[in-house]
């Protein structure tokens, strides 16, 4: 772990900010936000084991507010957490371990700071709030309650999981101190989006999002809420490319067909650019002990534009239970989107040739396009396509697809006599790509 006197981690003034998987040994402050909002501390180790001497500070906010601290394992120290002037920040799931002077410190006129779900184990002091700071959170209501305090585990006549009575301390009180550590439902796998770019072919499935969770087998999960966009150089994405969104329970992050369903957003209630919520429809209960990820998905609808893409985020507590939001920030960019994919199986005349008079340009010149089962057009189909007669006769003319679609133009039939009837070949290049095979017109007369 890195060290040094100073800050280890310095947010002075800045925004939006995500700091996670970093482990920091021992410096004065190890994170420190000055007049810092709306940013994310989660899944740091700061601290603990390896450490020679610590000295200082775990995280420090000062005039900092609407920040939230999540999973990050915060030990050995002086002051693990110490908020100073700093209002409406969030605690959840931290394990805050042997620290030597007051665990969590609170003054500068401090207010509106939550702390929920937190481990408090082998501290000297737990908590020390001033007299100048009010109105700060050690606990919500049922089902959520407080955090677990190593030496404060009894008793609990009702066996509601709480103890019977508020645990105390300078400045404030938890009033429901949960008996066992980690008894709440949280995220135990970090919520993760797409990587890179995938590819999927209409009618297709692909999963968006996914969420490990482990309950306690009493909350509900209620819904997942997350953002469905366009590229930021749009693609020309509608609601129409999509069929429907789904959400299911999985023993793993993969979609591989075995997936309970428990809920569905239909195309009509999908938001593009805007949040869209998928309901879970079923009493879905996670329970103790036991990991189960829940995968947001997408289904394509069978007539879509090919190439049209879309990128998916999802905001951190997305994840809804009861009296309790999960889920860690999925941002989104475009580089991890998923892209339309239609795959040409057969030509297809878009325009049939029209009757011509013997030796005059047909009177509708044919277009061919290049198409999968569906009928979409595979714009990347860029091929040379051939036009020959059925049977008998001589005519050769070639076209260059663009975008997959090839516009003959100047064709020219002449008839041995009045009254012919004949059909156009179209077909394209053999050795080039995935040869289609050849389409016949409908029948064209001269006269």
């Amino acid at each position: 772990p890195a060290r040094g006197n100073g800050q280890g981690i310095l947010l002075d003034g800045r925004t939006g900010i995500t700091i996670h998987h970093v482990v920091i040994g021992d410096f004065a402050r190890q994170i420190l936000l000055r007049n810092a909002h709306g940013n994310t501390i989660t899944r740091n180790v700061i601290g603990g084991e390896g450490v020679e001497h610590v000295h200082g500070r775990g995280i420090y906010l000062q005039e900092s507010h609407g920040n939230t601290v999540t999973g990050n394992t915060i030990a050995r120290h002086s002051g693990a957490v110490s908020l100073e002037g700093a209002r409406d920040n969030t605690f959840v799931d931290n394990r805050i371990a042997q620290d030597q002077g007051a665990s969590v410190r609170i003054f500068g006129q401090s207010s509106g700071n939550r702390f929920v779900h937190n481990l408090f184990i082998e501290n000297r002091s737990p908590v020390d709030i001033s007299e100048y700071s009010q109105g700060n959170i050690f606990s919500l209501s049922r089902p959520v309650g407080g955090n677990f305090w190593d030496h404060y585990t009894e008793p609990d006549a009702n066996g509601d999981g709480f103890v019977d009575t508020a645990f105390s301390f300078a400045g404030g009180e938890d009033l429901l101190p949960w008996v066992k550590a980690e008894d709440w439902p949280r995220e135990t796998a970090a919520a993760s989006g797409l990587s890179g770019m995938t590819r999927v072919e209409p009618g297709g499935e692909v999963a968006l999002l996914t969420v490990g969770l482990t309950g306690n087998g009493y909350e509900r999960l209620r819904s997942v809420t997350f953002t469905l966009e366009d590229l930021s150089a749009p693609t020309g994405l509608g609601w129409e490319d999509l069929k429907e969104l789904r959400l299911y329970r999985s023993r793993d992050r993969t979609l591989s067909g075995i997936e309970y369903r428990l809920g569905t957003l239909d195309q009509g209630a999908i938001q593009l650019g805007s949040p869209s919520t998928i309901a879970v429809t079923r009493i879905e209960r996670p329970p103790e002990g036991v990991e189960k990820f829940y995968l947001v998905t997408a289904v394509l609808n069978t007539e879509v534009i090919d190439g049209h893409a879309f990128r998916v985020g999802f905001a951190s507590g997305g994840v809804k239970m009861d009296g309790l939001d999960l889920g860690s920030e999925v941002r989104t960019f475009d580089a991890n989107r998923v892209v339309v994919d239609v795959r040409a199986t057969r030509l297809m005349f878009n325009t049939q040739p029209g009757d011509a008079a013997s030796g005059q340009f047909l009177g509708l010149q044919p277009v061919v396009t290049a198409c999968d089962e569906h009928g979409n057009i595979d714009r990347e189909f860029a091929e040379a396509v051939t036009l020959s007669l059925a049977g008998v006769g001589s005519l050769s003319v070639r076209g260059q697809a663009q975008e997959g679609v090839v516009r003959f133009s100047g064709v020219i039939y002449s008839a041995k006599g009045s009254g012919e009837a004949f059909r156009l070949v179209a077909d394209d290049e053999s050795g080039v790509g995935a040869d289609l095979p050849p389409v016949h017109s409908d029948l064209v007369h001269s006269h």
